[in-house]
């Protein structure tokens, strides 16, 4: 899927960034990849911003965004939000609406398929980052708890933060 990154170049963004208007579902497509890269829903919903998101340069402009995406860093729940932005829309749509925005299309497809799967054998929660994570019963935290028979690499780990799960 990376692959699918690299051929996607700045003359492509470029002329999808050209468009006053873009033609029916260039807008979603870019709003479902920019959503799975971690915008807000709201930031992306107008074309404006969107816009100004593809003209970003550097560590946040798009390309690069496009191609250090790793789905084990995206939750259920927003690649699922993406999926329902593109939902109605097929990869021969968006190719004859534009070409430039087909190989995004597809991307954003296949980034959202993979989410989807890794979930299923993840489990849901393994895909919701640990700081957004809510603390099960079984996961509550314990302030100075015993480190016995925890290898050093983890006891080093503990020390940093003090906390223990049980």
């Amino acid at each position: 899927m990376q692959d699918m990154a690299r051929n996607t170049d700045n003359r492509v963004v470029g002329e999808i960034r050209q468009y006053n208007t873009p033609p029916n579902g260039v807008h979603q497509t870019i709003m479902a990849a920019l959503m799975l890269m971690g915008y807000d829903p709201s930031e992306v919903k107008t074309w404006k911003n969107c816009q100004k998101i593809l003209g970003l340069h550097g560590e946040k402009s798009f390309l690069t965004q496009m191609s250090k995406f790793d789905p084990k860093d995206v939750n259920l729940t927003l690649a699922v939000e993406a999926k329902k932005v593109i939902e109605p829309y097929t990869a021969e749509q968006i190719h004859s609406e534009s070409h430039e925005a087909a190989s995004v299309f597809i991307w954003a497809e296949n980034m959202i398929k993979e989410i989807e799967s890794n979930a299923g054998t993840l489990g849901v929660d393994k895909m919701v980052p640990e700081h957004n994570r809510a603390k099960t019963e079984i996961e509550k935290p314990v302030k100075n708890c015993s480190t016995s028979g925890i290898s050093s690499s983890i006891k080093k780990q503990k020390r940093k933060t003090d906390t223990c799960y049980t």
